[in-house]
């Protein structure tokens, strides 16, 4: 609950300063450190995902470069994870 009440104080005062907020949500991201994962815990999370699969650090990099090109976004929250979210 606090990040969600924080989102929405830190989106609004820094524009006054001309700076735009987004938080980047991720459940489970395809990295080294989940490649240690046990097999069948990786492939639950896949399971439970919309698309099947686990985001990755790309699928991350591409959407924090749009939000950082947009002059229009601020106080979003973004659940960047297959679909585990959605469903």
């Amino acid at each position: 609950m606090l990040i969600f009440v924080a989102r929405r104080v830190l989106a609004v005062v820094p524009v006054l300063f001309g700076v735009t907020l987004a938080v980047f949500s991720m459940l489970f991201l395809r990295t080294r450190m989940t490649s240690r994962l046990r097999p069948e815990t990786a492939e639950g999370a896949r399971q439970r995902a919309v698309l099947k699969r686990a985001a990755s650090v790309d699928d991350v990099a591409d959407q924090v470069v749009a939000f950082c090109r947009s002059d229009s976004v601020t106080g979003q929250v973004l659940n960047i994870d297959a679909g585990v979210f959605f469903h």
